[in-house]
């Protein structure tokens, strides 16, 4: 099989994890820096190139895509997807995970436990939705916000 991972740098821990495991089984692997990626459309085909030069065929495309290159990361998954290249995650799957409230959502709409939780636009309200959870001790945190940044 040919694999595909996009990463912003081969070097990083979990992607040359990803690229040693298949390697080790078997699979062809290229890891390509998404912001490097180019993306043509006419109506008829979602063409891709690298560098210039027309992207090779590939089997699947495994998605890293960087909070920090979340818009244009996505659009180069969304230009697989419509090459109709098999997608371990999909751009809109990606994009919601990015949400912490939309990610809770979801989990909460398919009957999976999360924890009690409330949300407002500003902190004005903090006071009644801490009485809202029973009180102290809570987590605070920020609409997004990645790893541990948008944790109070």
């Amino acid at each position: 099989m040919k694999a595909t991972i996009l990463s912003r740098s081969a070097s990083i821990p979990s992607t040359r994890r990803l690229v040693e495991v298949a390697r080790a089984r078997g699979h062809r692997v290229r890891v390509l820096n998404p912001l490097r990626v180019q993306m043509h459309l006419d109506g008829r085909t979602a063409t891709l190139y690298y560098g210039r030069k027309k992207l090779a065929p590939t089997d699947v495309v495994l998605p890293r895509i960087a909070q920090s290159i979340s818009n244009y990361g996505l659009a180069v998954v969304n230009q697989f997807g419509l090459a109709r290249v098999s997608l371990v995650n999909h751009a809109q799957a990606i994009a919601q995970s990015r949400n912490k409230m939309r990610s809770l959502q979801l989990l909460s709409a398919h009957g999976i436990d999360i924890p009690s939780t409330v949300m407002a636009r500003d902190a004005a309200h903090l006071k009644e939705m801490v009485g809202l959870l029973g009180g102290v001790p809570v987590l605070v945190k920020l609409l997004q916000g990645q790893e541990k940044h948008g944790v109070m």
